[in-house]
């Protein structure tokens, strides 16, 4: 997460637009020649103005009209573009290069050729006093304290950028930092699917596994209701995507289907995360959980209509954004604690990942609340073998009882 697989080809300058990273790295899984993805949510946030080489590429000869511009605000420094006023087209003259004044922003115009091109733009909107140009020749500015426009953010939320080279390992996979919340990823590595012991227990043909078997199409939908999944550990849930069927019908509900996501509890009490109606357009069912029940442990998750006809109910495809249960809720605040910190990649349970730990050698690890241990090769100095534990989750907590 925060990342984007550097140094690989792309497909198209205008990625697609879907709903999850999930949803994004099955579209990989789908194109033969795709060796990774790029995910930008809808709610990502920059780092400075570093961005992925399809993205610089695909700004070039944009033109950005603005509603505001303070000029006694500081100027931002951003190498390579052009900021003008509405009264001003000459290099040298009024307008500013590698600098920009940031404003309220009400067009993002591509192809446009020069700056001048870009001024004229700003004449014919009416309300603009100010525009910023990205000129042909732009090759982004990785600096943090580089500011993006607002435009540019907006543009690339909810984008898919696919990569074409394959991933390799080592040297060759690089990923560079981008942006909070952006998702990447190489070809071939499964989703984390907390619920991946589950499903395994299931047939490709069972209704319940229609909901979670990752085809995202609306002829294959689990008629189940309520529907429920149990996961393979506990976590904490705070999103939840609802692909929704029975189209055929939905003209003549009214009013329409309400789904509904309740969580379970270890003691297998229910509270709500939240519910959404279904789309007439057939679109994602988008349910942020309620506050009250961020940070709770899961165990199982439960859909059902809320409101409306049960027998109508249809679920296509579920995702729920997940994560480790963490510490301070699982551990008394009087006990003492010793954490060693290392960044750490995340895998379903029941998935192994080796990984190569600096000083360490070689080791499992996973998320989901258990551990793996794995016997390191014997070193060259010492002749010493040893044991190495990674547990992300605090439970349970027997990976403690005996390492360190």
């Amino acid at each position: 997460r925060g990342g984007d697989l550097w140094g690989h080809e792309f497909f198209s300058l205008q990625p697609p637009r879907l709903h999850s990273a999930a949803q994004c790295q099955q579209r990989c899984e789908e194109e033969p020649s795709c060796g990774g993805f790029t995910y930008f949510p809808e709610s990502w946030e920059p780092i400075g103005c570093r961005l992925p080489v399809a993205a610089i590429i695909s700004i070039r000869k944009v033109c950005i009209l603005r509603a505001s511009a303070d000029l006694q605000a500081r100027q931002t420094d951003h190498d390579g573009i052009v900021w003008g006023p509405h009264d001003c087209g000459t290099l040298g003259g009024c307008l500013l290069k590698h600098r920009d004044i940031p404003g309220l922003e009400m067009a993002f115009i591509r192809e446009i050729a020069t700056p001048a091109d870009c001024r004229v733009e700003c004449h014919r909107q009416e309300g603009c006093v100010a525009f910023a140009y990205f000129p042909e020749d732009y090759i982004g500015d990785a600096r943090d304290s580089c500011v993006l426009p607002q435009a540019v953010v907006i543009w690339w939320a909810s984008r898919c950028l696919l990569k074409t080279a394959p991933t390799r390992k080592g040297i060759w996979e690089q990923y560079m930092p981008v942006g909070k919340s952006v998702v990447t990823g190489s070809r071939g590595c499964p989703p984390a699917q907390p619920w991946l012991q589950w499903a395994n227990l299931r047939s490709a043909d069972d209704d319940q596994y229609l909901a979670v078997d990752g085809d995202y199409q609306r002829e294959h939908c689990s008629n189940t209701h309520p529907w429920r999944a149990e996961f393979d550990a506990g976590y904490t849930v705070s999103r939840a995507l609802l692909w929704t069927g029975n189209l055929g019908s939905q003209p003549g509900r009214d009013p329409p289907l309400v789904y509904e996501v309740i969580l379970v509890a270890p003691d297998q009490s229910e509270f709500t995360c939240g519910s959404g109606h279904e789309h007439l357009s057939g679109g994602t069912v988008i349910i942020e959980c309620a506050p009250e029940s961020l940070g709770r442990e899961v165990l199982a998750v439960v859909v059902r209509i809320s409101k409306g006809d049960p027998t109508a109910f249809a679920l296509c495809e579920l995702e729920v954004q997940v994560a480790p249960v963490p510490c301070s809720s699982v551990l008394p605040d009087s006990k003492p604690l010793i954490i060693h910190g290392r960044p750490a990649l995340v895998f379903p349970p029941g998935v192994v990942h080796r990984a190569s730990i600096s000083g360490a050698g070689d080791a499992c690890e996973r998320i989901g609340g258990s551990f793996v241990r794995q016997q390191e090769a014997e070193r060259e100095s010492g002749g010493r073998k040893k044991e190495l534990c990674l547990e992300a989750s605090c439970t349970p907590s027997r990976c403690l009882e005996g390492f360190d």
